[in-house]
């Protein structure tokens, strides 16, 4: 089964996906610290781990993953880019 984790974060949400049997075709996430994060650590997780895709999600074409089983992940509001206690500092 596959999957695809959007706002990955450092992958927690994947992780778990990943350890119920569903292997990540695309990872995808903006904050390039968390990317870094994942790309130091995907081996660790999973070898099958694609590398995070960095950036704006609106910018991302789904249709080659088109089939997949399962698309999830949500935005923490409290530390979201969206939180009044981040705002303007992206």
């Amino acid at each position: 089964m596959r999957a695809i984790e959007l706002f990955a974060g450092a992958g927690g949400l994947g992780i778990g996906v990943s350890r119920a049997g569903f292997r990540p075709s695309l990872i995808i996430e903006r904050d390039r610290w968390c990317c870094e994060t994942l790309r130091e650590n995907r081996n660790v997780i999973d070898n099958d781990w694609p590398s995070p895709t960095e950036g704006d999600i609106r910018a991302v074409d789904f249709r080659p993953h088109a089939g997949v089983d399962i698309v999830g992940n949500y935005i923490h509001d409290s530390l979201s880019y969206r939180s009044p206690q981040f705002a303007g500092k992206s």
